[in-house]
């Protein structure tokens, strides 16, 4: 909607306010479910959904099943099975699940995680954590939000304090919006100007592929 109307910037700014909830919905049956949840919710809550139809990849990666969870959604049933994963929330879970897929074309597995709570973020890390394999990969935070703030940073810090052991044998990286108003050319699709596409993150995701495949071979965590 224009380089003033990208909503880029809402998750970085409301999440530094204390005991706000914020929610980010991928489905009508989800924000039904937080719009109700939030007429006699005991703390203030944000619900942040886009200006668009409901997406039938997202719902057929991540709603397969009838459940109730309201914090996060895998593309996967097993986490071991994984040498790469990107956590996402949003419309723009499609570039993930985009990447994902071109990713296993090469031979890799790549789960996605969605987010439908980007706020408590220690609630998040936990149950972040339970989606993410035990042995050594690649962990990308991709959101079509600012970076400085940003649910990326943010969840990756909660994730470090309390479950350190577990991302110690991980390469990690936040592909997000660097400081800027994202204002595209006249030709080019916005998640590329704004370097979020998904073959940006398929770049970063062979990138620090190629880099655990070089510590593996050294004494480090990556070789357990």
């Amino acid at each position: 909607d224009g380089e003033t109307h990208h909503g880029i910037f809402d998750v970085s700014f409301l999440s530094a306010i204390p005991n706000l909830c914020i929610f980010a919905p991928a489905t009508f049956e989800s924000l039904d479910r937080f719009l109700r949840a939030s007429a006699d919710a005991a703390l203030p809550m944000v619900i942040r959904y886009p200006n668009m139809k409901e997406n039938d990849r997202i719902k057929a990666a991540f709603f397969r099943e009838e459940s109730n969870e309201t914090v996060a959604r895998a593309d996967f049933t097993d986490p071991e099975e994984n040498l790469a994963v990107v956590i996402t929330y949003g419309k723009i879970a499609t570039e993930a699940l985009i990447a994902a897929e071109k990713l296993r074309a090469q031979g890799v597995s790549c789960g996605v995680v969605l987010l439908e709570t980007l706020k408590p973020y220690a609630v998040v890390a936990d149950k972040v954590a339970r989606l993410l394999p035990k042995h050594a990969a690649a962990v990308v935070f991709l959101e079509e939000g600012i970076k400085s703030g940003g649910a990326g940073m943010l969840t990756f810090d909660a994730l470090h304090k309390r479950h350190g052991a577990q991302m110690a044998n991980k390469l990690t990286d936040i592909l997000a919006i660097d400081d800027n108003f994202v204002i595209p050319t006249q030709s080019e699709p916005i998640y590329r100007t704004a370097g979020v596409s998904a073959n940006d993150l398929l770049r970063t995701l062979v990138h620090l592929l190629a880099k655990i495949k070089k510590m593996v071979l050294t004494d480090s965590p990556f070789s357990s």
